[in-house]
């Protein structure tokens, strides 16, 4: 459960990095990452307390995993807009 943690908070870390390099503005860059922020808060919220039957620190594992997750959409469409200005 440790190595999904860590891998679903590198991803967010990652998308967040990213997103400086793809957002043209301060506003814009700020809004999205606030956006994002409150989706992956909402699904882990979600699915620590209401989709699965956890508690004390599995429920945490199971809500920064989920966190993570919901940062993976961001993650690929960041990748696909790299590898094509590298290209």
């Amino acid at each position: 459960m440790m190595v999904a943690v860590i891998l679903a908070l590198g991803v967010t870390g990652w998308v967040h990095y990213r997103l400086a390099f793809q957002v043209p503005g301060t506003l814009q860059l700020w809004a999205g990452r606030i956006m994002l922020l409150l989706v992956g808060a909402g699904f882990g919220w979600a699915m620590s307390q209401v989709y699965t039957d956890t508690r004390g620190l599995a429920a945490s594992w199971v809500f920064l995993t989920s966190f993570g997750v919901a940062h993976l959409p961001a993650a690929i469409i960041l990748w696909i807009k790299k590898q094509r200005d590298n290209s």
